[in-house]
């Protein structure tokens, strides 16, 4: 009795400790399906670094697992390609670029045949990742930390899509410098006639 007494006491106070460390920490997770081939395998066992993802702060490349925003009781990984406010090139999004709106990223498996992410369902807040995926801890012959695979030759920079304001200005400048102005005065009437001719290929 003593020793139920004693067990039923190591459960009642380790527990709480267990699920804080679960929730704020980390924890051992199974992956399924091919979408992240050739990085995880199915049924690889990955540690999700919970307190890793805390502050929502995430680069190009991190794995990341978080709620489908599609199917609330589903947990998927993916890997970060775009962060907000970066224009990415889409591989089959209904728009071929997309800018990421604040608060949010563009997720995308590795094996892109097989998986389905944001190119299904677009950016996706950055309050749905709860962890990141860091290390594959079983089997053992995989046994590796989850290094950041980038894919910046898909991310625009803002001047290859958008000029700015003093872009846009020196270019109008220019515009008008290279037209050939005719101003012909009326000398019955103080009016100007102004003509501008047809723009030509440069």
């Amino acid at each position: 009795m003593e020793i139920l007494k004693f067990a039923a006491k190591v459960v009642l106070t380790g527990a709480p400790v267990i699920v804080c460390f679960h929730d704020v920490v980390g924890k051992l997770s199974v992956v399924t399906g091919s979408s992240m081939q050739p990085t995880l395998n199915s049924r690889d066992f990955v540690f999700l670094n919970c307190w890793a993802a805390r502050r929502y702060q995430f680069q190009h490349g991190d794995v990341v697992s978080y709620v489908s925003p599609t199917n609330p009781e589903a947990h998927i990984v993916k890997r970060v390609v775009a962060l907000e406010g970066e224009t990415v090139r889409t591989l089959s999004y209904k728009n071929r670029l997309v800018t990421v709106p604040p608060g949010h990223c563009w997720v995308e498996g590795d094996n892109h045949a097989r998986s389905e992410d944001s190119n299904c369902y677009g950016p996706i807040p950055v309050g749905l990742i709860y962890a990141k995926a860091t290390h594959i801890l079983w089997p053992p012959d995989r046994l590796r930390k989850l290094r950041p695979i980038t894919e910046s030759h898909r991310l625009i920079q803002h001047s290859q899509h958008e000029d700015s304001d003093d872009e846009i200005d020196a270019k109008f400048i220019d515009e008008i410098l290279d037209m050939n102005v005719d101003i012909n005065e009326n000398e019955n009437a103080s009016v100007h006639r102004i003509t501008f001719p047809v723009h030509r290929n440069r």
